[in-house]
């Protein structure tokens, strides 16, 4: 049976019913009583081989404490955190445990779930690129037909590849949250387990929690956009575009000056003058998202340096 001073076991016993019994306790002994406890506990865990938490911080194991009920505990904490300055909040912190033979399995199936539903987004992906290198295909097969064959589709198909491009930017955000996921246990738990290091020694777990607890995306629309053109779609438009210029140079017959070339632009009552000029910044609002999402990323990761993040 643990130590319990007269005083105690008279206020064991005669103890009021409503909390305000605090207001009229000596707050003096609840620091001795409540740090008695704690070794007491800390010795029980130990020999349990537990994850213990620490007393101060405001856990409430009833589970270990013999005799000492949660709410004798929990005003103790308090009144030494209003002691000590610091406020108390419901949360509790948690030391990291090793994980149990049954935890680890639970991993790897969740490691395989992760790797398995990024590989099917990544499949959507490679979906998305290729209706548009079908679709200029067509578009270019339909221009390059004969010699008298309109250059026009070879503009319409930037409408198919801009709407591709939307599709596939938001599909690559959800393959991401499922790459980063998977990527996020290789590096943290892997790793470390083939190494034969602790990976217990690091917050990589809380984040993966909250990640699965509140899940958000990791990247920008703008971000993925600009990722998707920089992977794929820029080769897409400078293919197209090629393919154009090429079109309005030779058909029906090679240019040979530079204001039969621009008239070959015309499209009704557009005059090719817009109708280049267009093409330019079409392509050149591609390429500059393109590099401003690299560099943006370069930027982020110079930030980051050795920090743990997901995504």
């Amino acid at each position: 049976m643990p130590f319990t001073s007269p005083k105690t076991r008279e206020w064991q016993i005669n103890r009021p019913k409503s909390s305000e019994w605090v207001l009229n306790w000596d707050i003096k002994q609840w620091i001795k009583i409540s740090q008695f406890r704690e070794i007491r506990f800390r010795k029980k865990a130990a020999e349990n081989q537990i994850c213990t938490t620490c007393v101060i911080s405001g856990t409430s194991p009833s589970a270990h404490l013999d005799g000492f009920t949660t709410e004798i505990f929990t005003i103790a904490c308090n009144v030494i955190a209003a002691i000590s300055g610091r406020e108390m909040s419901d949360s509790t912190t948690i030391e990291t445990k090793e994980f149990s033979a049954a935890e680890i399995g639970a991993l790897a199936h969740l490691y395989r779930g992760e790797v398995y539903r990024s590989t099917i987004w990544r499949t959507r992906l490679d979906n998305t690129t290729n209706w548009s290198v079908v679709s200029l295909g067509a578009a270019m097969s339909i221009s390059y037909s004969s010699s008298d064959a309109s250059p026009l589709p070879l503009l319409i198909v930037g409408v198919l590849i801009w709407l591709f491009l939307a599709l596939e930017a938001r599909r690559y955000r959800y393959f991401n949250v499922w790459r980063a996921r998977a990527r996020w246990l290789e590096k943290h738990m892997y790793t470390p387990m083939l190494n034969r290091e602790n990976y217990n020694c690091r917050n990589w777990q809380e984040i993966l929690a909250n990640d699965y607890l509140k899940p958000e995306y990791h990247v920008g629309y703008f971000t993925a956009v600009g990722r998707r053109i920089r992977r794929s779609y820029l080769w897409i438009l400078l293919i197209q575009t090629f393919a154009y210029l090429g079109k309005l140079f030779i058909h029906p017959f090679p240019v040979r000056e530079l204001g039969l070339f621009i008239d070959r632009a015309d499209v009704g009552p557009i005059p090719g003058e817009i109708i280049l000029a267009g093409g330019v910044v079409y392509i050149c609002m591609f390429g500059i998202l393109a590099s401003h999402v690299r560099h943006q990323d370069a930027r982020n990761a110079r930030a980051r340096g050795g920090v743990n993040e997901m995504g």
